[in-house]
């Protein structure tokens, strides 16, 4: 619950700074930092501002220090979509020790990188 609510304060912070500024383009991560168990889930999203025509964005994800973007065709435990038009999601299932790190999001409007997300720390308790 309080997941949500962090990225709807974040989606309309993001609106108002978009409707006052044109000209920005702030990419932003919630949460900041997630702490889990083993074998647990965990969702980070990925926050940008709403573009004012149906330009087609894309938002993909990588573990900071790892030289490519996360794919689902390698790992079946990584979930991505879309959950709004202005925010995209990476879903972690059944973490490992090996998840723990650093995820950012770039956010990809007409084929070029519009932006990069300020990063979420993922911990991993055994």
């Amino acid at each position: 619950m309080r997941t949500k609510t962090v990225l709807l304060c974040l989606i309309f912070w993001t609106i108002g700074r978009t409707a006052a500024d044109h000209t920005s383009f702030t990419v932003s991560q919630a949460p900041e930092e997630a702490k889990v168990l083993r074998r647990e889930s965990t969702t980070f999203y990925c926050i940008f501002p709403l573009s004012n025509d149906q330009t087609w964005v894309r938002v993909l994800w990588w573990k900071h220090a790892e030289n490519e973007y996360l794919r689902t065709s390698t790992d079946k435990r990584k979930r991505f979509g879309m959950a709004s038009r202005a925010s995209g999601f990476l879903q972690l299932l059944g973490v490992t020790i090996k998840d723990a790190g650093i995820y950012r999001c770039s956010v990809i409007r007409q084929g070029e990188v519009k932006g990069n997300g300020t990063g979420s720390r993922l911990t991993v308790y055994g």
